[in-house]
C-alpha cells in the first residue's frame, strides 16, 4: 500500500457515520462532510471558499513530492497522459488552478462591472 495521499493532510476522516453507508470525511476549513475518497477530497479542496492561498501552494508542493515518491499502480488513480508533449500543458493547467483565486468580495464586483458592461451595450 502507498503513501497516503497528502490531501488528507486538509480533511478529517471520521469513519462509518450513522445514516451513511460509506465512511465519511470532513473539511478541516469550513466542516463540509462527504464520502471518504480521494477524489471528492480533492474536488472540494479546489473549490472551498475558506482555504487559504498558502494551503492551496503548500498542497500543490506537497502532491510533487507524493507522485514522484508513490508509484502509481492504481488504475483508479489520475491517468497520465500517454504523449510527452500534452504533459506540460496539463502541468500549466494544474499550477494555475491551485493558484489563481479571487475573494468572494472580488467575484462580486466583476459579476456587477460585468452586467453593468451588457446593460450599457444593449441598451
Amino acid at each position: 500500500m502507498g503513501l497516503l495521499h497528502p490531501i488528507w493532510n486538509y480533511f478529517e476522516k471520521l469513519g462509518h457515520v450513522t445514516g451513511f453507508q460509506q465512511p465519511r470525511a470532513k473539511c478541516f476549513e469550513c466542516n463540509y462532510e462527504f464520502n471518504e475518497a480521494t477524489k471528492p477530497a480533492k474536488k472540494h479542496f479546489k473549490i472551498c471558499q475558506l482555504v487559504s492561498n498558502n494551503k492551496y501552494k503548500e498542497y500543490a508542493e506537497l502532491e510533487k513530492v507524493y507522485k514522484t515518491t508513490n508509484k502509481k499502480s492504481d488504475s483508479n488513480v489520475e491517468p497520465i497522459l500517454s504523449t510527452a508533449s500534452s504533459q506540460p500543458s496539463r502541468q500549466s493547467v494544474i499550477n494555475f488552478a491551485m493558484v489563481d483565486r479571487i475573494t468572494s468580495q472580488e467575484q462580486k464586483a466583476l459579476e456587477l462591472k460585468f452586467a453593468s458592461s451588457i446593460y450599457l451595450f444593449c441598451y
